[in-house]
């Protein structure tokens, strides 16, 4: 018998215990693949979706029992479709933005508006430009309003004359 040096033993008792301590499938380095977690976690979730009901009762009725479960799956089903619209919604809708020009000029307001339309509003408290650059008023009375019988002097000389017993003040006012 060949008598083998310390360091053969050694190795040899390395291989030996190396080659009997082949990983398992479920196990390298004491935790568990991603591929087996996520296929307990897929048929967990199968089963829960079967099993879920929200309204459990005492009922050993199965008929009962599988009408709740329809149930708990349309009410999960509606949240999560509100839910995704909501956020839909939320993400597309425009966001308003205000924005306050101070005193602008008649050509800036005129472009503003020409732009956006009926939403551009104007809260100025004092004019940029008068009102004579745009409107002019020059009235233009009738013949008899007029005249002299309607003016101011004339209804004061009836007022200060004698005739007052014979005038009503409805008759000319």
């Amino acid at each position: 018998m060949k008598h083998s040096s310390a360091k053969e033993v050694e190795v040899r008792v390395k291989r030996t215990f190396l080659a009997r301590k082949k990983p398992t499938n479920s196990l390298i380095d004491g935790q568990v693949k991603i591929s087996i977690r996520f296929h307990q976690l897929k048929v967990r979730f199968k089963q829960l979706s079967v099993e879920l009901n929200l309204f459990n009762n005492q009922s050993s009725d199965d008929r009962h029992i599988r009408c709740q479960r329809i149930g708990t799956r349309l009410h999960i089903f509606i949240l999560i479709g509100s839910s995704i619209i909501l956020a839909l919604y939320s993400s597309l809708t425009q966001e308003i933005h205000h924005e306050t020009i101070l005193n602008p000029s008649e050509t800036q307001y005129t472009t503003l508006a020409q732009v956006y339309g009926d939403c551009v509003v104007c809260p100025c408290s004092t004019f940029s430009v008068s009102h004579e650059t745009f409107i002019s008023i020059k009235p233009i009375y009738h013949h008899i309003c007029s005249g002299d019988f309607v003016s101011s002097a004339w209804i004061n000389f009836l007022l200060r004359s004698q005739f007052i017993d014979f005038v009503l003040y409805s008759d000319y006012h």
